[in-house]
């Protein structure tokens, strides 16, 4: 009963004129979780709290470099492990192996945006976060961040750098684009708050990225410094909107990018990540955040290529708390120990992004830490309850942006259909599902020749011009030009008086097609075997076409 009151009178206590009201990190036992922080804590020597601070990238690979983590498990007590590309087996094995060493259990991370199948094999992937945009239903959204939650915990991952929040503002953005909900604030914010709600509501740390907003970029962070040029005014109205919506929904951690932002920071290209005015003054005190503070990769050339001093140090004094992906553990202990020495960094300094660290880890409940179970693991990974939500979720997916005449539903007795496909990808099962409703011609386009082309399509009296993009990464396409013979024959096809158009990849393709001509276009987003399958039923009627365009 003293311990109901107390919390009562602590939420009160925090319930002042600021967006996060409460502290995400804290757990229902907060007594026991604080006692716990402070007692590991004041165990620990100065190398091996500052050691707690990095994050090192694991791989779950036949050949891996488990020799060189167990070392830096070992001399440098890391707080963490980011997992990249593997088998669930492996990595379950390699987690066990890696914790069972550790004297304080490490959190485990992942970059798994659409679940753990954007980096493991032989677990099913969720739809890519342009294509959820298009779900009008937000509990669905919240759902699949339940999902995915469950995924975590299966494998024992406690932190998921998801959702990305971008504001994918810019057509042409090399990196972001598929990754983002879409362009409007709103939906983007109503998105990553469902998703953050349903990971989190099973126990995992969620972690919004990329602050203070990657999605007007037209360069790629990973090999350069992206610039956004827009005025502070613009960047605190839109790009900042959805990571305050989801401060105010007790959002966990968040991630800072590797981006120039000259109306934020003064020092002329100085990377967001290493800016004290971003971090501390905007993020902290502005905005009111007190979770965990993430670091993008420090590998990667837009922030480990600024050499002035040690990055992660630079970091560090921005006021990140977590050092993901250090291109040197050693050297970035040694100079945030000679800086803590020098009095420039101080103990309260140190001790607040540590006992974050360590209050996150009670929060997930590696204070009782238990190894993974490595039994039915794949199994229990794909099972059926997976299998309906992803494609309960497609189904909610396909947009329909023009419908002129009521062309769709196509009436079941339309004789003499052509399905021509363009593309890099295969289109043979949209084909296959389209012939259950009528005998329907399939054409690649690569396979039509210039000259019979026009007795082609006089001979057929509806056309079903299909686009089939690769749909391995969401990004490999994003950009895609149609060759110049696509585009001849597409000119060609504008002179079709009927015609359908199903798009198997972004929206943004659609900026290279007369739309005009086409009497009916849906937009179904990527070219997976479900929503060939789903797009076909919905072209006859068999199913509702349910989606909204999640562009402006």
């Amino acid at each position: 009963m003293i311990r109901l009151f107390i919390l009562f009178v602590l939420l009160l206590s925090v319930q002042k004129l600021s967006s996060q009201t409460v502290d995400p990190l804290i757990s229902e036992d907060f007594l026991d979780q604080e006692k716990w922080v402070d007692s590991i804590y004041n165990k620990l020597s100065l190398d091996e709290k500052i050691g707690q601070l990095f994050f090192v990238q694991a791989t779950a690979k036949n050949k891996n470099n488990s020799e060189k983590i167990l070392n830096n498990i070992k001399n440098f007590k890391i707080g963490g492990l980011i997992f990249s590309t593997g088998h669930p087996s492996i990595q379950v094995n390699l987690t066990n192996k890696y914790q069972s060493v550790s004297e304080i259990p490490l959190i485990i991370s992942m970059d798994a945006e659409w679940g753990v199948g954007m980096r493991l094999d032989s677990v099913p992937k969720f739809p890519w976060n342009m294509s959820l945009g298009a779900i009008k239903n937000d509990l669905l959204i919240e759902k699949i961040g339940s999902g995915i939650g469950n995924q975590f915990n299966r494998l024992g991952i406690h932190m998921n750098f998801a959702p990305v929040i971008d504001i994918n503002t810019n057509s042409k953005n090399p990196i972001i684009g598929n990754r983002s909900f879409g362009e409007n604030k709103m939906n983007v914010s109503d998105k990553g708050v469902s998703f953050t709600k349903g990971i989190q509501s099973k126990n995992i740390l969620a972690t919004a990225k990329h602050f203070p907003g990657h999605g007007d970029t037209s360069k790629d962070s990973h090999l350069t410094l992206p610039t956004i040029n827009f005025e502070e005014k613009r960047i605190k109205q839109v790009e900042l909107y959805p990571f305050k919506k989801l401060i105010e929904n007790r959002l966990s951690a968040i991630m800072i990018a590797h981006l120039n932002v000259p109306s934020l920071e003064k020092e002329k290209m100085l990377p967001s990540t290493l800016s004290k005015n971003i971090i501390e003054n905007i993020l902290i005190k502005e905005l009111d955040f007190n979770g965990l503070i993430i670091t993008d990769a420090l590998e990667m050339k837009g922030v480990s290529e600024y050499s002035k001093k040690n990055v992660d140090l630079m970091a560090f004094l921005a006021g990140n708390d977590i050092l993901l992906m250090s291109s040197d553990i050693s050297e970035g202990i040694k100079s945030i120990k000679k800086s803590f020495r020098k009095g420039k960094i101080s103990e309260e300094r140190l001790a607040r992004s540590v006992k974050k660290i360590l209050k996150a880890k009670y929060k997930v409940g590696l204070n009782n830490y238990k190894s993974v179970e490595t039994i039915n693991l794949i199994d229990d990974l794909n099972n059926i309850s997976v299998t309906n939500l992803i494609n309960k979720s497609i189904e909610n997916i396909p947009t329909l942006i023009k419908n002129n005449n009521n062309v769709i539903p196509v009436k079941l007795d339309t004789e003499s259909i052509l399905n021509v496909q363009f593309g890099n990808d295969d289109g043979a099962l949209f084909n296959d599902y389209l012939n259950k409703y009528g005998s329907i011609r399939s054409i690649k386009a690569s396979d039509i020749s210039t000259n019979n082309l026009n007795s082609l399509l006089a001979n057929h009296k509806l056309l079903i011009v299909s686009f089939h993009m690769k749909s391995d990464t969401p990004w490999e396409n994003m950009n895609k030009k149609f060759s110049l013979k696509e585009q001849d024959i597409l000119k060609t096809i504008d002179e079709h008086n009927n015609k359908v158009l199903a798009s198997f990849t972004n929206p943004y393709a659609l900026s290279q097609i007369n739309l005009k001509s086409y009497n009916s276009v849906v937009v179904g987003f990527q070219n997976n075997h479900e929503f060939q399958k789903i797009i076909a039923q919905q072209i006859f009627g068999a199913k509702e076409i349910k989606g909204t365009l999640p562009l402006v």
